[in-house]
């Protein structure tokens, strides 16, 4: 994985941000590399596989433990399916397959051309729908009846009602894992940055100097990656956090497959089997053949159901509504009554097997109402690519074309038709709202929600930040002026001094007077002299230092060091030079969000942010150290115990007035934004009011 700097300017932030490191997400990656021009910076975002089994250093956050459907071997693919779209998607995805591995560059053959077999009714939905497609599409397919089935398939049972249809050619099963690889591999090839991390949110901002527009992901704990353009591939994790700007009509769907651990002679009698789908009245269920799992076993997987008198499936309620919800189901074993009847089912349809241990494993598929995938724009330049349907993994590589081309040549995905059909209009998203379908209603309600949105998250910070301080991790807003001004003329760190400076005498007296007389003392008896203030000097002219809130200032060089005390500090140069956003950043990475904004004289103050600096800069020396460190524990272990309460609570003051001077600056371009944000302020602040004065919402309402 590479690593990359913080992004403070529209030089250094990435073009397009694709969130979801699955099936359609690096797919999407390799098609927008090679639709770019060249110049874009392309990002894929995603953590890698981790394993199910939950246990005690897993994080009690769910939104830092994340699952893929594609963490399998095994996916049947196939170009005769019962849906002529999705019979199409596959089937150029297929034909892609040898594509993707060349471009990869030496990735694990993730394809097994073993030939696929349905198998159902005679004159059944299913049956006589595959064979239209077939048709259609000119796939060869071989018709099998009862008999015929018995004598291709002799290890195989099947209820004595069905025949089959044999696809021999282009079909088979896909390592889903293997298919990833390839594709991340060769989006890489392409020139696309890999981030092996969680997104937790997206945000569109705004820039306070120029207006510009642009795209916030907040990665993992501490990094924020900055995207002109957003494509949100997230499987059945898209709703359940804040990755797009309002919710879809998505149903995320409990699914579970049941694994026969194989014995050698059972390998060596099945190795010629096909993938199987077997559906008619009573079940319906797909097969894969033995396969090869990282753990070194062989397995043949069946994932399916019993069916009642309606068709619908026996068992469990399927339905996940929350982000915990698909976690916990990941982390479980599944339903024991699902697995014992899928092992039933297996056993049914290959006789005589001998199974070293049987295995349960769970899974989640993403429903839409439509049965189709969901590809297109929620919002400008923030689009989405998911809604699987259990039916993606044969047909990922086009999905992620079709993706790709969304949100980055919208004149040409607006063009491209499958069958017969629109794609823009088959995979238009929908909003979580039932009853419009119409496509212009739901975008004018997205942007009218959106418009609601701005103003009361502007309504909302105005008003929290009379009542707390900065947001853990966020610099001031003059400090990434500077910044940006720095980065906007590629200036680097060329020189840097850590300044010391004697506490300025009525701080003492303050200290003094809070203390009882016992600061003179204090100071008196321990190590020290007298107390310091340190501060960093950048270029003979930004003075780097953090009192209640990180500043970064210019000052005039004379002023600097006077009455203070300094040592040089050294500094790469050339092509190694660093500035001050990474320098910034790594200290943020180093200390952490909240230590990194909060102040406390006693644990956090400005020197502990200065070696925080040198330390995770790698600029710190022993005499550094040594000259930056003065233990305040010693000073305020000697003093009474309300004088650390007092310290903390003014410097908390001045954090929240800082903040406040800070937003008060907010600028609202759009007035209409103005009158839902005065009501929402005031009611906000009065909420705030009654919860701090401890009355119920059913007292006075009066201001």
């Amino acid at each position: 994985m590479m690593e990359h700097p913080p992004i403070t300017t529209d030089a250094l932030r990435y073009d397009l941000a694709i969130i979801g490191r699955g099936m359609i997400g690096s797919a999407a990656a390799r098609h927008a590399a090679k639709i770019s021009t060249g110049d874009e910076r392309i990002v894929l975002i995603g953590p890698s596989e981790r394993s199910h089994t939950k246990d005690d250093s897993d994080p009690k956050d769910a939104s830092l433990i994340i699952f893929g459907a594609h963490h399998d071997e095994g996916r049947i693919t196939r170009r005769t399916d019962p849906e002529p779209i999705w019979a199409e998607l596959a089937s150029r995805s297929i034909s892609r397959y040898e594509e993707i591995l060349q471009e990869s560059g030496g990735a694990k053959d993730f394809y097994s051309e073993c030939g696929h077999l349905a198998v159902g009714l005679d004159g059944g939905d299913m049956m006589n729908k595959r064979r239209e497609t077939a048709e259609s599409m000119g796939v060869e397919c071989a018709g099998l009846d009862a008999a015929d089935l018995r004598e291709e398939f002799p290890h195989l049972a099947f209820p004595h009602d069905c025949v089959g249809l044999y696809e021999k050619k282009h079909s088979g099963y896909i390592s889903a894992r293997g298919l990833v690889e390839a594709q991340t591999a060769a989006a890489q090839t392409h020139g696309v940055d890999v981030i092996d991390e969680v997104v937790n949110c997206v945000e569109r901002c705004v820039c306070e100097t120029n207006g510009d527009e642009y795209f916030c992901i907040e990665v993992g704990q501490d990094q924020i990656i900055k995207a002109n353009k957003v494509l949100v591939a997230a499987g059945a994790f898209c709703n359940a956090r804040s990755l797009l700007p309002t919710k879809l009509e998505l149903v995320p769907i409990k699914t579970q497959t049941v694994h026969f651990v194989l014995t050698e002679d059972d390998v060596i009698r099945l190795k010629d089997m096909p993938s199987i789908i077997v559906k008619n009245d009573e079940l319906w269920a797909y097969i894969l053949p033995p396969i090869r799992y990282p753990d070194g076993t062989v397995r043949l997987k069946l994932g399916g159901s019993y069916l009642d008198s309606d068709g619908n499936e026996y068992g469990l309620d399927k339905q996940m509504h929350s982000d915990q919800e698909v976690v916990d189901w990941y982390q479980s074993n599944g339903n024991k009554d699902a697995t014992r009847d899928m092992e039933n089912m297996l056993r049914s349809f290959i006789p005589n097997i001998a199974p070293t241990s049987i295995l349960s494993d769970t899974c989640a598929t993403l429903n839409t109402p439509s049965r189709q995938a969901y590809i297109g724009e929620v919002e400008d330049g923030w689009a989405v690519a998911t809604g699987g349907n259990g039916c993606a993994a044969k047909s990922s590589d086009e999905l992620g074309r079709l993706a790709a081309m969304c949100i980055l040549d919208r004149e040409a995905f607006g063009r491209e038709i499958i069958c017969g059909e629109r794609c823009v209009e088959v995979f238009l998203p929908r909003s979580i709202l039932p009853g419009e379908d119409d496509s212009d209603a739901v975008t004018t309600r997205w942007r009218d929600k959106r418009k609601r949105d701005i103003a009361k998250n502007a309504a909302l910070i105005t008003a929290k930040a009379l009542t707390t301080k900065r947001e853990s991790g966020v610099l001031p807003k003059a400090v990434l002026d500077i910044i940006q001004l720095l980065e906007g003329k590629g200036e680097t760190i060329e020189k840097m001094m850590v300044v010391r400076t004697p506490v300025q005498e009525y701080v003492g007296r303050m200290m003094n007077i809070v203390s009882i007389g016992k600061y003179k003392k204090a100071i008196a008896e321990s190590p020290y002299d007298r107390m310091f203030h340190l501060s960093l000097v950048i270029n003979e002219r930004y003075v780097l230092q953090k009192n209640e809130v990180i500043a970064l200032s210019a000052s005039k060089s004379s002023k600097i060091y006077e009455e203070s005390e300094t040592m040089a500090v050294k500094v790469p140069s050339g092509k190694d030079a660093t500035s001050v956003s990474l320098l910034l950043y790594k200290t943020r990475l180093h200390m952490g969000s909240t230590k990194f904004s909060e102040y406390c004289a006693v644990t956090n103050n400005c020197q502990d942010f200065i070696l925080a600096v040198l330390t995770s800069n790698k600029f710190a020396s022993p005499d550094l150290i040594s000259f930056v460190k003065q233990d305040a524990e010693v000073i305020f272990n000697r003093l009474p115990i309300h004088t650390k309460l007092v310290a903390k609570a003014l410097t908390n003051m001045a954090a929240v007035g800082d903040k406040l001077a800070e937003d008060i600056k907010i600028k609202h371009q759009e007035t209409d934004y103005l009158d839902i944000a005065r009501h929402v302020i005031g009611d906000k602040v009065r909420e705030m009011h009654r919860n701090r004065c401890g009355t119920s919402n059913k007292q006075s309402s009066t201001n």
